[in-house]
């Protein structure tokens, strides 16, 4: 272990509670700093909405370091109580010992500000390899200005047990790459939801893809000109379930 690991063993007994308080093991990869592994205060933390990686970081900036979960507790098992901190989100506290603020580290919709979310199809086909495809990660990563991917629309809660009719699968035609994610604009209405509508704009993530159509020249031409665009020439919703 490095820097920090080496209290004594009655010390670390003493501090550290006997449950394990995350879900994931203690020997799971985390990103911090030196300036951590010097001695300064954990003040924020993240739990990134891509991966799912932990991150720990001071008020002062240090270089870069990988080390385990577990030490990091074994500094300060405060960060406990941040075990079910959601992907995506962040926590930040002005000093060691205040209560951690917790907020929103990520721009994509969610259901407590814009009625739904947007369904993470990497990680689905990962756990449903043979009943759930998408497009190669390069593909989904690649794609340009004016293409039209297809997303998974929950309309529930985050973590609720989806039913029949939660999930819409819906076009949104990507319009800026962001730097990681995308800003689109929707190109269906649901079927049996209202939260959100055609035209509306969103950010999604390549990993919430689970379709792409790359733009014809036909409808790029219904695009510069709505008038002649034909509600039966662009694709369409489809309401089904979450693959279980």
């Amino acid at each position: 272990m490095g820097v920090g690991a080496a209290c004594s063993q009655t010390l670390c007994q003493d501090i550290m509670p006997d449950d394990w308080p995350f879900d994931e093991a203690r020997n799971v990869a985390c990103f911090t700093t030196h300036a951590v592994l010097g001695g300064s205060p954990i003040l924020e933390v993240y739990h990134d909405y891509e991966d799912g990686a932990w991150q720990f970081h001071a008020a002062d900036t240090g270089e870069p370091a990988l080390v385990a979960l577990e030490e990091i507790y074994e500094r300060d098992p405060s960060i406990g109580d941040l075990h079910d901190l959601e992907c995506g989100w962040r926590a930040i506290r002005a000093n060691p010992g205040d209560s951690w603020n917790r907020s929103l580290s990520h721009p994509y919709p969610t259901y407590a500000k814009h009625g739904f979310y947007l369904d993470n199809a990497a990680e689905l086909a990962k756990i449903f390899p043979d009943t759930f495809s998408i497009p190669p990660e390069d593909e989904r990563m690649g794609i340009k200005e004016g293409d039209f991917v297809k997303l998974m629309f929950s309309f529930i809660p985050e973590g609720q047990e989806p039913k029949d009719y939660d999930c819409e699968r819906m076009w949104v035609i990507a319009k800026e790459d962001c730097d990681g994610h995308w800003k689109g604009i929707l190109d269906n209405d649901p079927q049996f939801h209202e939260a959100v509508s055609s035209g509306a704009e969103l950010c999604f993530h390549p990993d919430h893809i689970i379709a792409i159509e790359r733009l014809t020249k036909a409808y790029k031409a219904a695009l510069d000109n709505p008038r002649i665009r034909k509600g039966g020439d662009k694709p369409q919703s489809e309401s089904e379930p979450r693959p279980r």
